[in-house]
């Protein structure tokens, strides 16, 4: 196969005899291509000469293909359409200037959308679209630049670097605290009403698993408040509903606003955490590395 293809004639010489062939016109065949009649003509006499045949008759009355013309050029014309419709196969289709992102619904609605304003203000040239969803979407297929995923990192077809880990407390707002019996170990988070997220996607935050890890062999009451996604909890202890697993950093700002607080000291360090994913073997748009870069930065103190 090798030797087959040094044999032939230059691609520039079969995209002219291409050209050439479909338009019947050398003038017009130039035009298309952006080169003079002259230069197209010279390039298929210099392609005739190099396989030792005619392919076209010139004549008053136009041009035409040969019969070998005729051959070549339908087998020309096929190949380059083969090699077009696999580029635009493999090809990512991505809009210049815009980034999607995937996440997470709960980094997505607690963690990000807060800071995507000053992101939004630094870099006005750059139309963000986020996909929030717990789904692990394949990026190339999606049209996806950046993912921001959270497990232990090992996912295949894609390049991973870790953001934050995280830690599981409890917390509920000022006002459900002072209202509460005082909470002095995590048996006493029994006798309170407790936030439940039901979702697949968010074992990890749940307070069966959270009290026994803690070292308390009793499951967690079956009562309390449930909710499909962690964003609806999050504003239910805000609101002053129960107490809530929190996931810092993610809440690390209702933390500092006072929106939320700590209930007891008690910690449970996670083993995944949030990674910044970018597809194997794309090549990171100017924007797309901005992007990245920024979210890098955002987290280089979490990762302390």
């Amino acid at each position: 196969m090798a030797n087959s293809l040094r044999a032939l004639p230059s691609s520039r010489s079969l995209i002219i005899l291409e050209a050439s062939g479909a338009l019947l016109n050398f003038s017009a065949a130039g035009r298309q291509l952006g080169m003079s009649q002259a230069a197209v003509s010279k390039q298929i006499q210099a392609l005739e000469a190099t396989l030792g045949v005619k392919l076209f008759i010139r004549s008053n009355r136009g041009l035409s293909l040969t019969a070998a013309g005729r051959r070549l050029h339908q087998a020309v014309s096929f190949g380059l359409n083969h090699i077009a419709d696999a580029v635009n196969e493999v090809r990512p289709r991505f809009q210049a200037g815009r980034i999607t992102i995937t996440t997470t619904i709960a980094l997505a609605s607690v963690w990000l959308m807060p800071r995507i304003a000053k992101f939004r203000s630094d870099h006005q040239e750059i139309d963000l679209r986020v996909i929030a969803t717990d789904d692990i979407l394949d990026l190339p297929s999606e049209n996806i630049d950046v993912g921001i995923r959270y497990g232990l990192g090992q996912w295949g077809g894609v390049t991973a670097r870790k953001l934050f880990g995280i830690e599981l407390f409890p917390v509920c707002s000022p006002s459900f605290l002072a209202s509460s019996p005082t909470f002095n170990n995590v048996e006493d988070l029994l006798r309170t009403t407790l936030l439940h997220v039901d979702e697949p996607n968010s074992t990890d935050a749940d307070w069966g698993v959270w009290l026994r890890a803690v070292g308390l062999r009793r499951g967690a009451p079956a009562g309390g408040l449930h909710f499909n996604n962690y964003p609806l909890l999050v504003q239910s202890a805000v609101n002053g509903q129960g107490v809530a697993l929190g996931w810092g950093h993610l809440i690390d700002d209702l933390l500092s606003s006072g929106a939320l607080v700590r209930c007891l000291p008690t910690t449970l360090l996670l083993k995944p955490a949030f990674f910044l994913v970018n597809a194997e073997n794309v090549l990171l748009r100017e924007e797309v590395a901005t992007f990245s870069n920024w979210i890098i930065g955002e987290t280089r103190s979490l990762r302390g």
